[in-house]
C-alpha cells in the first residue's frame, strides 16, 4: 500500500498543478472583488479563535 500511494501521489501534484491553473489565472481578472472578499473573510474569520489562543501580554512589565 505505501508503495502506490508514493506512485500516486506525485502523479496527482502536477495534474490539480495544470487543471487549476487556468481558474486562478482568470479569477482575479475577472471576479476580483468576490475573491477579496473571499480571502479576507477567511482571515477575519480565522483571527478571532487565533486571538482566543494567545494569552494576555503584559505591557507594564
Amino acid at each position: 500500500m505505501p508503495a502506490t500511494l508514493l506512485l500516486i501521489l506525485p502523479s496527482g501534484i502536477p495534474d490539480k498543478v495544470f487543471s487549476l491553473a487556468r481558474p486562478v489565472t482568470w479569477l482575479p481578472e475577472h471576479r476580483s472583488i468576490p475573491l477579496r472578499s473571499f480571502f479576507f473573510g477567511l482571515i477575519l474569520v480565522s483571527s478571532r479563535p487565533v486571538g482566543r489562543r494567545q494569552p494576555a501580554s503584559n505591557l507594564a512589565e
